[in-house]
């Protein structure tokens, strides 16, 4: 069953459409073979169709699958790499600093006008924006963050990683980040519609991997 979700649609509507050809034809063989021992039923049906269904299915398992599933683990590990390196743990560390620890101790303006603030920095034009430099490393630091989420979230709509393994070593952080720091985003107006960030739509695919999973109050 595993293997078969690792298929892209198209191919699995196309083995689904193969096998109801092939029931069919062994139903329209049952309903003419008049006289035929099951003996015969099976050597002039049955065994004609196990060639060709043996001639596709082994070289998708050699050529298609096991590659796929060997591509898909692969590319799990590099996000896990990434996500665990020593730059972005600092990323996480001083975003989820800014936004949540210090932020849980603001009254609510001040920690809406800290979300207005990096919303502008993404949405305004770089001519318009007058910022300090520690600010601004800040704010790259937290959108690296966020890019990621977005990157591993279009893994996932692609089937181009191993969802089991992005929840085991991401659902832990994710859904925390996304109650104590996307949400809140979310929830804040936008200036300008045609500069929303890639991550201000929900997280279809990576919301869906991450769901079941037991979370604790750690960035």
């Amino acid at each position: 069953m595993r293997l078969v979700q690792q298929l892209p649609l198209p191919l699995r509507a196309f083995a689904a459409a193969s096998a109801v050809v092939v029931l069919l034809l062994v139903l329209v063989a049952a309903l003419t073979a008049h006289g035929k021992t099951y003996y015969d039923f099976v050597r002039d049906v049955i065994v004609p169709l196990v060639g060709p269904i043996v001639a596709i299915c082994v070289p998708t398992l050699f050529f298609y699958l096991i590659p796929l599933l060997q591509n898909q683990q692969k590319a799990a590990v590099d996000l896990f790499s990434a996500y665990h390196g020593e730059d972005m743990r600092r990323a996480r560390n001083e975003a989820w600093n800014h936004f949540v620890t210090e932020g849980r101790e603001l009254a609510e303006p001040d920690r809406n006008a800290r979300l207005d603030a990096y919303l502008r920095y993404l949405t305004e034009p770089e001519t318009a924006r007058k910022i300090p430099p520690e600010q601004d490393e800040l704010y790259q630091r937290v959108s690296r963050v966020l890019d990621f989420f977005v990157i591993v979230n279009g893994c996932l709509e692609r089937g181009t990683v191993d969802a089991g393994m992005v929840r085991a070593f991401l659902g832990f952080y994710y859904l925390w980040w996304r109650d104590e720091i996307l949400t809140p985003f979310r929830q804040r107006p936008l200036t300008s519609k045609r500069s929303m960030p890639l991550w201000w739509q929900p997280f279809e695919s990576l919301d869906s991997a991450c769901r079941s999973n037991a979370v604790s109050k750690v960035p």
